[in-house]
């Protein structure tokens, strides 16, 4: 059994959700950060509400599902309670295979 699934060649998909982020200007990059440490992708950084000095700032990037775990209290930590978001599900994409091989590994432990 564990010689055929070695041999396995499958493609494992992970859920993708679309997020979008408002928090001050002056956080932006903090935030930029979070996301690329979570393996999120930018799609965009946008002005919203008044413009000028105070002025606040919507990302909205893909993440992997697994990355937005314990997001809540991560983004209030890293924004000291400035910055709100909301997430909904995209899409589905391949696996890396860095966490593939990660995922093939954890499954071996169990066979």
């Amino acid at each position: 059994m564990r010689r055929a699934m070695e041999d396995i060649e499958f493609n494992v998909l992970e859920p993708i959700m679309n997020v979008e982020i408002t928090t001050s200007e002056e956080l932006v990059g903090d935030v930029l950060s979070d996301i690329s440490r979570r393996r999120g992708t930018v799609r965009g950084v946008s002005e919203v509400g008044k413009q000028g000095v105070g002025s606040r700032r919507q990302v909205e990037a893909d993440i992997p599902l697994e990355g937005l775990l314990g997001y809540s209290t991560a983004l209030r930590s890293l924004t000291k309670g400035d910055a709100s978001f909301s997430m909904a599900f995209k899409s589905y994409d391949v696996l890396p295979d860095d966490r593939v091989e990660q995922l093939r590994k954890e499954l071996y432990g169990l066979l």
